[in-house]
């Protein structure tokens, strides 16, 4: 009996190790390329500052783009280092007829982010076990993060008092500089195969500065955005194992 239960208990074990083989503990780690992805992608940017619609919250969106180095560190917890930039736009009518306030900027953005993977980034080089693969497509994950970003803005006020005034008030300014920001961000991620992944980014970029609309007046500027972006990642295999 106590051989028995000394075999059945080394087979219990070899079991068990090889099981592991899956996770990203035992996956070696001897080549840490594979857990670098490099992507990007285009999408739309909402500028959100002093130059607002009457009684609404969304300005024009904007094309915009952005690209990524991103550095899975366990299957949780990942870096990332992302540049992006384009345009951005604010408006304001007012009742009378050729009373407005309208805003053009451009701004160039670099920022690095800690992610959190709530649904598990998974290392598919590591071989499954018993043909049983419990590896899922879809990733999900929120990040925050610290930024920087150079920005040029021109700003025109054309107020008129009444609809019978001659009196129109015209204001120009323009303004450039560099601004902090904080990004906060939430992502899906869907893997087309173990080296290629798409994935949707919601990101919200909370600024430092007043300046982004070359109008001060109470409030930070902020930044909206959504982009829909291609990744690579390196040393992963062409097809599931």
């Amino acid at each position: 009996m106590p051989r028995l239960i000394f075999i059945i208990s080394i087979l219990f074990c070899a079991f068990t190790l090889n099981a592991q083989s899956y996770y990203w503990q035992a996956a070696g780690k001897k080549s840490r390329l594979k857990y670098l992805t490099v992507g990007g992608g285009i999408g739309g940017r909402m500028y959100f500052g002093d130059v607002q619609p009457t009684g609404q919250i969304f300005n024009k969106v904007k094309m915009a783009y952005q690209v990524d180095l991103r550095y899975q560190q366990t299957r949780h917890i990942g870096y990332s280092i992302q540049m992006g930039g384009r345009k951005y736009k604010g408006y304001k009518a007012f009742a009378y007829p050729g009373s407005y306030q309208e805003m053009n900027g451009g701004v160039w953005e670099s920022q690095i982010m800690f992610q959190y993977n709530w649904l598990k980034w998974e290392d598919l080089s590591i071989h499954k076990f018993a043909g049983y693969d419990p590896v899922v497509n879809i990733n999900s994950y929120i990040g925050i993060g610290a930024g920087g970003a150079l920005f040029s803005s021109s700003f025109e006020s054309n107020y008129t008092s009444s609809s019978d005034s001659l009196l129109t008030v015209n204001i120009e300014n323009n303004a450039s500089g560099f601004g902090f920001y904080v990004p906060v961000e939430f992502g899906i991620r869907y893997r087309l195969n173990p080296s290629i992944s798409l994935n949707i980014e919601f990101q919200y970029q909370i600024y430092f500065t007043d300046k982004l609309d070359a109008v001060e007046r109470s409030l930070n500027d902020r930044m909206g955005l959504v982009i829909l972006k291609l990744g690579y990642s390196f040393k992963q295999p062409k097809k599931r194992l």
